[in-house]
């Protein structure tokens, strides 16, 4: 496929979208011209193929290691998720412990599943979860209400309640690995914590917000569906503390984690990585070593990704 980029809500781009409804139709527009282009094997792929995964041969996983995965799924996306993690392993050819959290979703087939093509990993289930951030967060009320409110928190609140090592990757479901990840420490030197570059400022605080914080250095376009961080940046007095004083920080629930990511990156520094980490904008995948198929672009996790990695897998594992 061509590699085509969308900056669908830059700046630039929304001049030609001043209102909500505007914005609205563009949306409806783009998913009828993707139904329209890819409709017949998006439905093959998200029912059929994508399922293939589960048969896959399983993959051990470090009981020790100096670096921990951690991933939140659901009913809706695990199987995306078995994509995602089976790549980082077999292609990114990584040896690093695995943590999975289940949103509250997942299925007695799903975990299962996750468990056999993982053995060695650990998966949270959420009662488990509610039980420990009940004992570990009485006091941090604003943490409990966000956490309670909002799934999406769980990707930060949770990761610091069961992180075991100090260097943490963060993996989306929907994030895949097509190449090597064997040099990632060295991408990520220093104290700093790394993310991907989005194509947007995709924070539910605006710069002036970010400045009231005194965290203005940290107003920087990361997306968290991949990074690489320390585990101590999440830092859970300094979380409280924010959600107190900037409590519009939750008006957009799908972007509060994000932000809560970059304000709390401030004291350590924020690495934006190379163009090979890439949110997608559209389909490509040349000199791609990880892609986060987010939001609109979805679609292409099914269309473009998972036939990829089904080809490159199976070419490696054989």
């Amino acid at each position: 496929m061509k590699d085509v980029h969308w900056s669908l809500r830059s700046p630039r781009f929304l001049e030609w979208f001043p209102s909500s409804a505007r914005w609205k139709v563009f949306v409806k527009y783009w998913r009828a011209r993707y139904m329209l282009h890819h409709g017949a094997s998006d439905l093959y792929m998200r029912h059929f193929k994508a399922r293939t995964v589960r048969l896959f041969r399983p993959i051990h996983i470090a009981k020790s290691t100096s670096c921990e995965i951690h991933i939140l799924t659901s009913r809706k996306d695990a199987e995306l998720a078995m994509w995602a993690i089976y790549s980082w392993f077999a292609l990114g050819k990584r040896h690093d412990a695995l943590c999975i959290h289940d949103d509250g979703t997942l299925s007695e087939l799903d975990c299962s599943t996750l468990c056999y093509l993982f053995p060695g990993s650990r998966l949270i289930t959420k009662r488990e979860a509610d039980d420990v951030a009940s004992v570990h967060l009485t006091s941090f009320p604003h943490i409990l209400s966000l956490r309670k409110d909002n799934k999406l928190a769980m990707k930060l609140i949770d990761v610091r309640l069961f992180a075991t090592t100090s260097r943490v990757v963060l993996l989306d479901s929907d994030a895949f690995t097509f190449g090597d990840m064997g040099d990632l420490e060295n991408l990520c030197v220093g104290n700093s914590n790394a993310f991907m570059a989005d194509c947007q400022f995709a924070f539910s605080l605006t710069k002036e917000g970010f400045a009231k914080l005194n965290a203005l250095t940290s107003y920087i376009p990361i997306n968290s569906g991949f990074g690489y961080i320390h585990k101590d940046s999440i830092n859970l007095p300094a979380i409280e503390s924010i959600l107190e004083v900037a409590p519009e920080i939750r008006t957009q629930d799908y972007w509060t984690e994000q932000t809560l990511y970059a304000l709390l990156s401030s004291d350590y520094g924020i690495k934006l990585l190379g163009p090979e980490f890439r949110v997608a904008r559209g389909a490509g995948l040349d000199g791609i070593r990880l892609k986060h198929y987010v939001s609109m672009t979805r679609g292409f996790a099914y269309v473009e990704g998972i036939p990829r990695l089904n080809t490159l897998i199976r070419s490696c594992m054989s």
